[in-house]
């Protein structure tokens, strides 16, 4: 009993043992301390980012809170999410009530000590570590060199965040003053808060995510948004300390601006404190002279996201004293007379703003201003204008870039916010300047203030002179033209460079005339016309002549025939096809012609078929059948087979020469109803079939009618019936996706390769050979899979040099059938092309570069991008460089070229390394004995608690057989 009482303590002591070491293992690490040995347990860590983390650590002082990590190259939000309930940092192990305690009476008991992130009693500043050259130096006393100069580059490490977001893999960059602290209030009113207000001077709206403004105590508060102008940091952490601090903002590691005021700075610039109800705002909006003194004043007047007014109680420090304009010259006679926004050639070199001094007297324009409408202004320096004589100022000086679609200029006296001159435009042509006529050689005829002209004047008196510009006439018009078919002719390739109003007038050669701009219409005999078009912009009239000549190609019907003119080409209509019958569509279809020639017409070797490519077997008439004047002739389907769809098809008539003389196309049928030609020429669906009579076209209860009742038909008018006519889809095959134009209008099948919101929110794409982008702005899909082959009904549109099809809503997308999810096809990178954008490809390789969301993969023939998005659950972070991977995806394209879009973690495949001597890689699919590729990294942590758990289990287990064994064996010795 004794040595079964000991085996008892042995397991239990065991339990035990192996219980601690699965809790130190389960114990949150501490970033501020762990080695780098520790930190490559985390998950998607690795030794490249713990290094990463032990650098970031040394440089920039330990970690306040775990979400600090953020700020260490190479992780973003995916990887801390993954790691965050593993990681802790020091102030998370103290107990709030200890750590209260220990900063009350830290003045009492802590040792002054430079480096403990304390600023004690003989320490100006300490900022957590002892590096000079930083803003603190190595003795806690702060450095007194530009501020400025302590800019300290780094790796973004939100590089995913803001690949992911632009859906280019460029990572952005910003400096010193782009943004700036343009007002804070840091003494809040009873019932207000402390807020910062930024002001970007870029002309770009900018993404802030992940920014960060700083104070004093080293308090960080990380900014989401975007900025056009202003921006509002509202209750920043940390306290704006009344008698002064600091103010610092970041872009990642990137000090942009920083303002100091009170009591924490030197004396000669610091600003005064802004206490209740103050602010401190710029004298400017964004101006900055890099020295806070000059560019900020105390103000009573809040203006968040609005121009900065400064007043305060006592006026009379904010205006300008006598003593100060006695060192500048005013005038109100000061104009701007002059500016080229659209210059012919280079804007950056030739854009110019004329000012001229209309006054009696010369004129120093030292400290005069110019702005746009950013109110980013240009400081004159030292310039005389003499009386009547003007100075030209060039973009290349002023920095002042004016836009061509529309700008606004302004003109400001010496030390004065507000303008005294502004100037608005529209859309500036190119080559003219806008020219103030206070300024111009004869201004008494004038009775505007201010004229476009072709005539630049910089330096001299403005001249007037609007020169008109002729309009280029063309039109065009289809080259296959029948005689009794519309034709439509365009004049869209007529265009007037001064944008005048145009008027058309047209004359067809047969006495017809017109005046739209695009008319349609219809020879009714051949013969050859001459097609007139006179174009008049008010000044001048140009016109444009094309010759038609509608007679047509000699051809002998038959033997029987041999006295019929040769000039003439009989004219046989397709008049009305039944495809969609009552009952069975094999008994009921049927195809009419009918013969509007004022003779007889033999239609042996006429040849009648559906679609150019494939479709039925052509139906070829070997027998001399005659139709007369104006009669009809009536095939079934039983003699032609011909089988019209019930979806869309096409029904063509040749003669016997293999020239199409008619041709007929529908989108969709109606069961029960014919497709009738109209006395018009247009083409209805009726319920009332007519075969070997007059189509009778009746719309009351048309099925066709009904389907556009709320959307076209408002009236049944033969206008809007036209209308739909020129919305007509044209199927096309996946391959010939890249020969279309934006704008076409196709039915196109493929199966589904990747669904909606894994690539993007509003498309996914389909494969065939290749395959393409489907789009819908609204993100108005069906419920898809994967496999499933759709019929995508859309408009050509293109995107970076990518073709897709746009949609309209998920009725575009009609499900055909459910079959198997694609195959990616096997390809070499060399081998990548735009033939193949849109297809489901596979590549294998090493990975030679990693850059935040891109993977750039070497197979040996050459290199691609791999461009990794955050939708598809894929950790960009765990895929290392050097590592051997398989990659399936979409090949698509942006401005930079082609990349390859993975859509989940099954698409990128790990090859071990350790296995790698064995090259026979198994196909993607099959099961591998060998384990050569793995679908997911080593989780170290993991594998170290699964050992952990089968040694505890298996050394316990060991110790009961032996307690078991030993306690039967004493039973039997006693019994």
């Amino acid at each position: 009993m004794k040595q079964g009482g000991g085996i008892l303590i042995l397991i239990f002591l065991f339990s035990g043992f192996f219980c601690f070491q699965i809790a130190q293992a389960e114990e949150k690490i501490n970033i501020n301390t762990a080695n780098l040995e520790i930190l490559d347990t985390l998950p998607g860590i690795g030794e490249v980012k713990a290094q990463a983390i032990i650098d970031y650590r040394e440089l920039n002082g330990l970690f306040q809170n775990i979400e600090d990590i953020m700020f260490v190259s190479g992780i973003g939000e995916i990887t801390f999410e993954n790691i965050k309930s593993l990681i802790m940092v020091d102030s998370e192990q103290e107990d709030e009530e200890d750590e209260n305690e220990e900063q009350e009476g830290q003045e009492e008991t802590l040792e002054e000590f430079c480096g403990d992130n304390i600023i004690n009693n003989s320490e100006e500043c300490d900022d957590g570590n002892n590096i000079s050259g930083d803003g603190c130096d190595a003795n806690c006393i702060l450095e007194i060199q530009d501020v400025f100069d302590e800019i300290i580059d780094d790796e973004s490490s939100d590089a995913e965040a803001m690949e992911d977001r632009d859906d280019e893999a460029e990572e952005l960059e910003y400096n010193l003053g782009d943004i700036v602290i343009n007002e804070f209030v840091s003494d809040p009113e009873d019932g207000e808060e402390e807020w910062i207000e930024l002001y970007n001077n870029t002309n770009s709206k900018i993404n802030l995510n992940n920014w960060r403004i700083e104070d004093g105590s080293k308090a960080r508060t990380i900014i989401q948004g975007e900025i056009n102008k202003y921006f509002i940091i509202n209750k920043p952490k940390g306290n704006l300390n009344n008698k002064g601090d600091i103010i610092k903002l970041y872009f990642h590691n990137k000090l942009i601006d920083q303002v100091f005021y009170g009591n924490f700075n030197d004396e000669e610039s610091r600003l005064k404190i802004p206490q209740d109800p103050l602010s401190l705002a710029r004298k400017i909006n964004g101006h900055n002279t890099f020295n806070n003194k000059e560019d900020f004043a105390l103000t009573k007047i809040k203006t968040k996201s609005a121009s900065n007014i400064i007043k305060t109680d006592n006026d009379e420090e904010n205006e300008i004293s006598e003593e100060e304009k006695e060192n500048y010259d005013y005038s109100k006679k000061v104009i701007i007379s002059e500016f080229l926004p659209n210059p012919i050639g280079a804007d950056n070199e030739n854009e110019f703003i004329e000012i001229c001094n209309l006054d009696k007297k010369q004129i120093n324009l030292e400290s005069w201003a110019i702005s746009d409408a950013t109110d980013k202004k240009y400081f004159i320096k030292d310039s005389i204008v003499r009386p009547d004589k003007c100075l030209v100022f060039y973009r290349s000086e002023t920095k002042i870039a004016l836009n061509n679609t529309g700008d606004t200029l302004k003109l400001y006296e010496p030390l004065k916010d507000k303008y005294s001159k502004i100037i608005k435009y529209e859309k500036a042509l190119e080559g003219w300047t806008y020219s103030n006529t206070d300024y111009v050689i004869d201004a008494k005829k004038y009775n505007q203030k201010w004229f476009w002209t072709e005539k630049n004047t910089p330096g001299e008196r403005n001249e007037i002179k609007e020169i008109n510009h002729s309009p280029i006439v063309d039109f065009n018009f289809p080259e296959n033209i029948k005689v009794g078919a519309p034709i439509l002719f365009d004049s869209s390739d007529t265009v007037d460079e001064d944008e005048d109003d145009l008027k058309f007038f047209w004359d067809f050669g047969d006495g017809i005339k017109n005046t739209l701009s695009n008319p349609e219409h219809t020879f009714l005999f051949p013969g050859i016309y001459e097609v007139v078009l006179k174009v008049d912009d008010g000044h001048t009239k140009i016109k444009k002549t094309k010759t038609i000549n509608l007679r047509s190609d000699i051809i002998v019907l038959s033997s029987e025939l041999n006295n019929l003119s040769l000039d003439v080409n009989p004219q046989i209509k397709i008049n009305e096809i039944f495809p969609n019958p009552l009952g069975e569509d094999a008994e009921g279809e049927w195809i009419e012609l009918f013969n509007e020639n004022e003779f007889s017409v033999n239609l042996k070797d006429w040849k009648i078929d559906d679609l150019e490519e494939g479709g039925s077997k052509a139906f070829v008439i070997d027998k001399n059948i005659e139709i007369a004047s104006e009669n009809y002739i009536f095939i079934t389907r039983a003699e032609s087979n011909i089988v019209l769809n019930n979806t869309y098809d096409h029904v063509n008539i040749y003669n016997p020469s293999g020239t199409l003389i008619d041709s007929v196309f529908y989108e969709k049928t109606y069961e029960g109803e014919s497709y009738a030609r109209g006395k018009n020429n247009k083409w209805f669906w009726t319920k009332t079939p007519s075969p070997k009579k007059e189509n009778i076209i009746s719309l009351s209860g048309s099925s066709e009618i009904l389907d556009l009742d709320q959307k076209v038909f408002s009236s049944l008018s033969l206008k809007n019936l036209e209308e739909t006519e020129k919305n007509k889809y044209k199927p096309v095959k996946l391959k010939d996706i890249k020969l279309c134009e934006s704008g076409d209008k196709v039915i196109a099948t493929g199966t589904v390769a990747v669904l909606p919101g894994i690539l993007g929110s509003q498309y996914f794409y389909i494969v065939g050979s290749p395959g393409v982008q489907i789009y819908n702005y609204k993100k108005d899909f069906p419920e898809l899979r994967l496999g499933d082959v759709l019929e995508i009904k859309g408009e050509i549109s293109d995107i970076s040099g990518e073709k897709r099809i746009k949609t309209k809503t998920k009725e575009d997308m009609r499900l055909l059938k459910i079959s198997e999810e694609p195959f990616p096809l096997k390809q070499e990178c060399a081998d990548l092309n735009d033939d193949l954008m849109g297809s489901l490809i596979s590549v294998s390789g090493e990975v030679v570069e990693r850059k935040g969301s891109n993977i750039y993969l070497d197979d040996g023939s050459d290199e691609m991008k791999i461009y990794i998005k955050r939708t598809t659950g894929i950790v960009a972070g765990d895929i290392d460089e050097g590592e051997e991977i398989n990659v399936s995806g979409i090949l698509s394209k942006t401005k930079t070229g082609l990349r390859l879009l993975p859509r989940s973690p099954d698409d990128i495949i790990y090859k071990d390394v350790e296995t790698y001597e064995d090259e026979k890689i198994n196909i993607i699919g099959e099961v591998s004995v060998s384990r050569e590729w793995e679908l997911q990294k080593r989780n170290k942590k993991q594998e170290l608690l699964e050992h952990l758990l089968i040694l505890a289990g298996t050394i316990i287990m060991i110790l009961f057989i032996l307690y078991f064994k030993e306690r039967r064996k004493n039973l039997i010795f006693q019994s």
